[in-house]
């Protein structure tokens, strides 16, 4: 028997070879014909809610000041660094801006780095119309709720990482039971057999995150994850198609 095909999401806006969470790097995923893309948000001091992973500028941009204390107007003249030097300097995007880029059937996934964001992803993603398609995902379950009860039709699941270690990831599964969330999304390291037939038994979906080996995404593949998210999405080609 084959396994499924799990969906294949774009970690970051494919930052293996692009300039992380940028609508040139939602352009390039769309491209490699991913199933989802995978943003992080955060908000800014006026309530804009941005794409950014980190609490402050100095990884991507270059400026050491937290992203909270900046305003929209502040934030439009920085530029995200391109590592790979493909493409060059990137603005940082909007919530709004990316939805918008993310056009069906392409999944928008929405991982929360921070508390507070309930009211401004729900108005961003109720606009552009995707509420259906999206999922929502982060290691908050009471954030992740606080989202979806504004949002009906769209999926939540609770990051688990790495350091979490195996009874955390049970300790997930059972909050996120509880809680009557949609899944879990666990670091692939804390993956097994036994793990997924735990979280069927639950009812619950298991996506995982950042795959970047072809014999590693094999096995999970075979496990029957229901996503995974890769910084380097074509090196599955090939995969249980």
């Amino acid at each position: 028997m084959v396994a499924r095909r799990p969906l294949l999401i774009s970690h970051r806006t494919h930052m293996g070879t692009m300039p992380e969470n940028t609508l040139a790097g939602i352009d390039e995923a769309i491209a490699d014909g991913v199933d989802g893309i995978e943003i992080d948000v955060r908000a800014l001091a006026d309530g804009t809610v941005v794409l950014m992973h980190d609490a402050t500028l100095e990884r991507t941009v270059g400026d050491p000041r937290p992203l909270g204390a900046l305003r929209l107007g502040e934030l439009r003249g920085m530029r995200v660094r391109d590592p790979q030097g493909r493409v060059g300097l990137q603005p940082v995007p909007t919530l709004a801006e990316a939805l918008a880029r993310i056009g069906a059937p392409v999944v928008p996934v929405i991982d929360l780095c921070e508390r507070g964001l309930a009211a401004g992803v729900a108005r961003e993603v109720a606009e552009a119309g995707c509420a259906g398609r999206c999922r929502l995902t982060g290691p908050d379950a009471e954030e992740l709720l606080a989202v979806r009860a504004r949002l009906p039709g769209a999926r939540a699941t609770l990051s688990v990482p790495l350091e979490a270690g195996a009874a955390g990831l049970h300790e997930a599964l059972a909050r996120a039971r509880a809680r009557r969330l949609d899944g879990v999304n666990p670091d692939h390291r804390l993956l097994d057999a036994a793990l997924l037939a735990a979280a069927r038994a639950s009812g619950l979906e298991v996506t995982t995150w950042t795959v970047n080996d072809r014999s590693r995404m094999a096995r999970l593949v075979s496990l029957g994850v229901d996503s995974i998210t890769t910084d380097l999405p074509l090196i599955t080609a090939g995969i249980s198609q």
